[in-house]
């Protein structure tokens, strides 16, 4: 399978298995679906093709993140 990436603006990725030949943000490349270039997506250098902001205009800015409500202090008499 195969998906479609973009690099980062300003940056130039390593294709996987040949180090000297890159993917740029110039124009979107289809790469296999590896744990390689899932690991560039996560870092934020690659970008999935089809992603823009008009696509995500429901989904929040910031990520949502959970946090666990302090617990009381226990009492220590």
């Amino acid at each position: 399978m195969l998906i479609n990436v973009i690099a980062a603006p300003g940056l130039q990725v390593p294709l996987e298995g040949a180090p000297r030949q890159y993917i740029t943000d110039s124009e979107a490349q289809p790469v296999a679906d590896s744990a390689y270039y899932h690991r560039r997506i996560a870092a934020g250098e690659l970008l999935l093709a089809g992603d823009s902001p008009a696509e995500h205009a429901d989904a929040p800015d910031e990520p949502t993140t959970r946090t666990a409500k302090p617990r009381a202090k226990a009492r220590t008499e």
